[in-house]
């Protein structure tokens, strides 16, 4: 299933270019239904909300800078609380490793006397933010999306760059990619209509995934279904499947072999990711702190 009109081509595409015919659905994302409900908050929306992210930005020193622009904004706006909302406290468990916890980097600054007091670090729902918010931040959280479908002005971050590793590719052309000079303006924007209209909130008559399920439980019940089409082994699928099996269902294995598998995998998670930093070093992309004021004029005034 995908979910939008942009993804269902995408993975059509795809499909035709490897010669592995799939059939693809379209559906609403569940989520986006009771962020369009959200109301503001009695008092007001008087928040700016960072929705923060295990990965990305992924080093200290990028998600240092970032939590000082933040202070920054705070600062900025001392009748705005700009409030970081994390996933979970310091210590929980979550779908991914955090390296550096923004809860941490914050206390650091505040122990620095760096923090201004209208600088927060909050968990719990992200509808409960969305009722407070006048201005919504992120580098690339789905989060966004619910923003959006709320009716918070946005901003994307695109000062660690934009491609696969930022996790922000479907955000090119929506209007709302900036730099961190605009949060500290406090200028906030909403995305480009046909963007939106081709990127999640495609309207609900669209969707042919329902369709497609009740057709094939009428073949099951008649003929039964085609057996799973399989990949062709080879040793890269072979390596996706171990992949697969450690990080994402953790099956709990044990023993020497088990060991080796997991040393093997995190050893070669490293060479990938120094690859990368190489990359982006030969590349000449500018760092944060050397990047250029973006002219693109804003659409939302300052909350």
């Amino acid at each position: 299933m995908t979910h939008s009109h942009h993804e269902l081509a995408e993975s059509q595409r795809v499909s035709r270019r490897v010669n592995i015919p799939i059939r693809f659905e379209l559906g609403t994302l569940p989520y986006l239904a009771p962020a369009r409900a959200v109301r503001p908050d009695a008092h007001g929306r008087r928040r700016i909300v960072f929705a923060a992210q295990a990965l990305v930005p992924s080093s200290r020193r990028d998600r240092q800078w970032l939590v000082e622009k933040l202070g920054e904004t705070a600062r900025q706006h001392p009748d705005v609380d700009v409030v970081v909302k994390v996933r979970a406290r310091a210590g929980e468990t979550q779908t991914h490793h955090e390296q550096v916890g923004y809860e941490e980097l914050v206390s650091t600054l505040r122990d620095e006397g760096r923090a201004p007091e209208n600088l927060l670090v909050e968990d719990g729902p992200m509808r409960r933010h969305l009722e407070k918010a006048s201005g919504f931040v992120t580098v690339s959280s789905t989060a966004l999306l619910e923003a959006v479908a709320a009716g918070v002005p946005v901003l994307a971050l695109d000062d660690f760059g934009v491609g696969a590793a930022q996790i922000n590719v479907v955000l090119e052309g929506s209007g709302v990619l900036a730099g961190a000079e605009e949060l500290v303006a406090g200028r906030f924007r909403t995305p480009d209509p046909q963007w939106v209209h081709d990127n999640y909130f495609h309207d609900a008559a669209d969707d042919t995934w329902a369709d497609a399920v009740q057709g094939l439980l009428a073949v099951r019940a008649v003929e039964g279904l085609a057996p799973y089409r399989e990949l062709p082994r080879s040793w890269m699928n072979s390596m996706r499947e171990v992949w697969y099996r450690e990080f994402a269902f953790r099956t709990g294995r044990t023993g020497w072999f088990a060991w080796a598998e997991r040393r093997f995998l995190h050893a070669a998670l490293t060479l990938n990711r120094g690859r990368w930093r190489v990359i982006t070093a030969l590349s000449g992309r500018p760092s944060p702190r050397q990047r250029t004021v973006d002219p693109e004029p804003t659409r939302v005034p300052a909350p």
